[in-house]
């Protein structure tokens, strides 16, 4: 089950300018059914930007010190771009592999940082994939009391 904060490393990105590359990316949205999962990918390269812990608004990065997740390395959250995966592409595609997951704490605070820095930028498509309305919740729910029965 696809779930906010897993964590997967992929081999062939597609970045926004048409150039690919082999990129760790951190699921924000917890998709149900037909839903896509977005990604926001991860660059352990600092370039200009300040080794803060959590989130750095101005740069448009969260901050995560090496060693306090699965990452080896300093490790940089970029905010920008959402990156669209269907999730029959990630069952399928041998590019694409679970890694690990951010804790609950770590992912709340990474989402907080996305919607406040980029608030202006998220359209309500994405928003409601990360912060789904009462009714994807629900079948979440039930999906989650079936799949806990006996």
């Amino acid at each position: 089950m696809l779930s906010c904060g897993d964590i997967y490393h992929h081999t062939k990105l597609a970045y926004t300018d048409g150039m690919t590359g082999i990129k760790f990316i951190i699921l924000i949205n917890s998709p149900v059914k037909n839903d896509p999962c977005l990604f926001l990918k991860v660059t352990s390269q600092q370039k200009n930007k300040p080794a803060t812990p959590s989130c750095i608004p101005k740069h448009g990065v969260f901050f995560i010190p090496q060693g306090q997740t699965r990452f080896k390395l300093n490790t940089w959250v970029q905010l920008y771009p959402i990156y669209e995966i269907a999730q029959k592409e990630i069952a399928k595609n041998k590019d694409i592999s679970p890694k690990g997951k951010l804790d609950s704490k770590m992912t709340g605070d990474l989402i907080k940082c996305l919607l406040s820095s980029q608030e202006d930028d998220i359209s309500q498509y994405h928003r409601d994939l990360i912060f789904p309305p009462l009714e994807n919740a629900l079948v979440k729910f039930q999906d989650l009391i079936n799949k806990n029965r006996c």
